[in-house]
């Protein structure tokens, strides 16, 4: 088979999916590049060992971001199964603000995103909370965008479903505001 058969096949082939995917309702395809900040809370130590913040922080709070399956469980725990995915293409410091042991660190990122991206939330939730009281050797720390995440799924009362974080602001001085979306 020459190349402009094999072109045309494949061209064929990806259109033929890219219409099967249309006709169930699914649209998963990589969205535009997009840039937001995310914010980390860690001890001055933590925000200088790139590994973790790169390797296990942002990708952690990137995934409260898009849409994730949870399944509350009988020991009060919550299974998390993220339904997309972010590409960091580039992460800047532009950030740091000290809370108690603690400090709040923004990072301007510029993502690419693949995953489904027609969802509409059936339900919103507005929620705001404080990292203010934070005393270095309080253990680990729930980061803001899963914090947020976990408390619009205990704020549903669903069992089971599907939620994301909409929107997550920092307002200064600890504090954090929110909106959660939940299917």
């Amino acid at each position: 088979m020459n190349t402009r058969a094999c072109v045309l096949l494949l061209s064929l082939l990806l259109g033929c999916a890219g219409l099967q995917a249309e006709a169930s309702g699914e649209r998963e395809v990589p969205a535009p590049e997009s840039q937001l900040t995310v914010y980390l809370v860690l001890t001055p130590e933590e925000s200088g060992k790139s590994i973790l913040v790169e390797g296990q922080q942002l990708p952690s709070s990137l995934t409260a971001l898009a849409w994730t399956r949870f399944s509350l469980q009988g020991s009060g725990n919550v299974d998390l199964e993220a339904l997309g995915a972010y590409r960091v293409l580039s992460r800047k410091p532009v950030s740091a603000e000290p809370i108690g042991g603690y400090g709040v660190y923004g990072y301007a990122l510029e993502l690419s995103y693949s995953g489904r991206t027609d969802y509409r939330p059936k339900r919103t939730f507005s929620l705001s909370f404080d990292y203010r009281f934070l005393a270095e050797g309080d253990g680990e720390v729930i980061q803001p965008a899963h914090r947020a995440l976990l408390e619009g799924i205990r704020r549903s009362g669903q069992q089971t479903g599907e939620a994301r974080v909409l929107e997550l602001r920092y307002r200064g001085e600890g504090r954090f505001t929110a909106r959660v979306g939940v299917l």
